[in-house]
């Protein structure tokens, strides 16, 4: 969803976009070499992604200048909205979490 906005205590008086966006996260692990999963080793994976996106970080809204640099405008939130280990039917072996996230932003003109 993304909605027009202006003034207020979101985007200093200027006219501004608010978006939400919800997105996956799939963390993937394969099998040892023998083929039996490894699920300690894909709960790592899944607890080390959740560390880095803990909720409500506050993450750099990056804003391109068209000369190939970038300058921060503005700050993305991220909150952790669930997640869930899936079973991998099709792929012998692999082990599979899905972690949900919610991530709100402002993009001032």
């Amino acid at each position: 969803m993304i909605k027009d906005i202006g003034g207020g205590r979101n985007v200093s008086g200027s006219g501004a976009r608010f978006g939400e966006f919800y997105c996956k996260v799939d963390c993937w692990s394969p099998p040892n070499s023998a083929g039996e999963p490894r699920n300690g080793a894909n709960r790592k994976l899944k607890d080390k992604v959740e560390k880095i996106l803990k909720p409500k970080v506050r993450i750099n809204l990056l804003q391109w200048d068209g000369t190939g640099g970038t300058t921060v405008a503005g700050g993305m939130y991220v909150r952790q909205t669930g997640a869930a280990w899936l079973p991998v039917e099709e792929m012998e072996g692999y082990t599979r979490w899905q972690l949900d996230y919610k991530v709100r932003a402002v993009d001032t003109d």
